[in-house]
């Protein structure tokens, strides 16, 4: 896995630039759900890495008191209760959908909407998974020999989404999940919504709250995308990497009530991608 440095400079520029940005939305609701990376729970008993098993909490820490005018989603305590379930993959960087599913109940719980219980899904084993860190660590033998499965929960209703490039021009209609196949399996986790730089309209077939909800995200957002079919009427998915619209503009556009940053915790402290939230507000100015 993947073992995460706490900076506190880059996590109070992170928050700064969040805040910003809510000031920018008046009568918005904006959240920041920073997400955790494996180390934050599964290194605290390593001799080699074990005395930087805190550093994801310090930085969820910074950013919490941080902010100003954005509500804070726990995700770090929401996945902490559930280590000991499949939450994160061992041979990719990336969540499961079993992970994204505690997180997306925490936030729907901070937020005040519906959420659809772990019953009312369909939880899908793929067997066979290498993922990531496979070639991340130079094609180590150990994870080859050694896959998962890779995990999905699939919602027991409609989930048909429209998807768009970056400009937001319409590309297509197809669902939430995509095939990726057996060759390409250090990929699958590009199921959920088959690329980052999708951004991505989905309507409920189920919610009439008038919420809609927009999430701006990195890679760990994709997995997200199933899980608010009950909780908002609309929901937009956007990378923050690849956006080319003017977020603002967007969400006035839209009648977006609710902005979620789902970003994990390595996002967070990388200042290209702090920048990039200053970007997506001047885009096109």
């Amino acid at each position: 896995m993947e073992v995460f440095y706490y900076s506190e400079k880059a996590c109070l520029t992170f928050a700064e630039r969040i805040n910003s940005f809510a000031a920018k939305v008046k009568g918005v609701n904006v959240y920041s759900m920073v997400i955790p990376k494996q180390c934050a729970y599964y290194i605290k008993d390593s001799k080699k890495y074990g005395s930087l098993w805190d550093q994801s909490m310090k930085a969820d820490t910074t950013i919490k008191n941080a902010l100003n005018g954005v509500t804070y989603v726990d995700a770090y305590h929401a996945l902490e209760r559930h280590t000991s379930e499949e939450i994160y993959a061992r041979t990719d960087h990336h969540w499961t959908g079993l992970g994204a599913f505690y997180a997306a109940e925490e936030f729907a719980k901070t937020a005040g909407v519906p959420f659809a219980s772990l019953n009312q899904y369909e939880l899908k084993r793929r067997e066979g998974y290498v993922g990531t860190m496979y070639n991340f660590t130079n094609r180590n033998p150990k994870l080859l020999n050694n896959p998962e499965d890779f995990i999905t929960l699939v919602p027991n209703v409609n989930h048909m989404a429209d998807y768009y490039d970056k400009d937001y021009k319409f590309v297509t209609e197809h669902d939430i999940f995509w095939y990726i196949s057996d060759q390409m399996k250090s990929g699958w986790y590009s199921t959920f919504l088959g690329n980052d730089d999708y951004m991505v309209r989905i309507k409920s077939p189920v919610c009439k709250n008038g919420r809609k909800l927009m999430i701006i995200k990195d890679s760990y957002g994709n997995a997200l995308s199933p899980l608010f079919l009950s909780s908002f009427e609309e929901i937009y998915i956007a990378d923050l990497r690849y956006m080319n619209v003017n977020a603002i503009d967007f969400i006035n556009n839209h009648g977006v009530t609710d902005v979620l940053f789902a970003i994990c915790s390595y996002s967070a402290v990388n200042g290209n991608i702090s920048s990039r939230i200053n970007t997506i507000t001047t885009l096109g100015k």
